[in-house]
């Protein structure tokens, strides 16, 4: 996550809302050295995050609950992003997530590449 947060633009970096999942247990890190507001669901309220659940739903598309997201090749993966970012959305106006964040200065992000040492993904990277 700290390797993905490190290529966004610090004034994109006001908060983040996380839900009860385990992969969050180091939270107060990353909240800490981005210098970002935490919010926290409540257990078992995916209403609370409707824009995320709801944008799962389109992920669950492209791979179905119980993908061994180990075993989806990169570029599979880009496909996928590219393609939902590139959506218009009703939400948005009818603009896609992509015009938006760069309209606000994000970054235009790579294709995910694998890193050889750690068998870690790593998306994009700094100009």
């Amino acid at each position: 996550m700290v390797e993905l947060f490190d290529q966004i633009p610090p004034h994109l970096l006001g908060s983040v809302t996380f839900d009860q999942g385990s992969e969050w247990a180091d939270w107060e890190c990353l909240v800490e050295h981005y210098g970002m507001a935490a919010w926290f669901c409540d257990p078992h309220s995916p209403w609370q995050r409707g824009a995320i659940e709801n944008f799962n739903g389109h992920v669950r598309y492209w791979f179905p609950r119980g993908t061994d997201l180990a075993r989806v090749a990169p570029a599979a993966a880009d496909h996928a992003a590219t393609f939902l970012n590139t959506q218009r959305r009703r939400l948005l106006h009818w603009d896609t997530a992509e015009q938006h964040w760069l309209a606000a200065g994000g970054l235009v992000l790579g294709a995910p590449t694998h890193h050889p040492r750690r068998d870690l993904i790593t998306i994009g990277s700094r100009p």
